[in-house]
């Protein structure tokens, strides 16, 4: 089956609509993530502040 510029043209339109697509999905992942990493040292820190917890809880939230 021989393809002309029609069908080439669509093919690459709908390859750059999966490749944009997947480019946004990670940048919302990308996001998420580091908001999770954030709050978990705003509470980290928060709790140290709270009740005195030192260096070691760190220790004991990676084990």
């Amino acid at each position: 089956m021989q393809l002309d510029n029609l069908h080439i043209d669509f093919i690459a339109d709908i390859k750059q609509q999966i490749k944009s697509a997947q480019y946004r999905a990670l940048q919302n992942v990308n996001k998420e993530q580091i908001l999770l990493y954030w709050n978990i040292g705003k509470t980290i820190l928060d709790r140290q502040l709270q009740y005195g917890w030192g260096k070691s809880i760190v220790e004991i939230l990676s084990s």
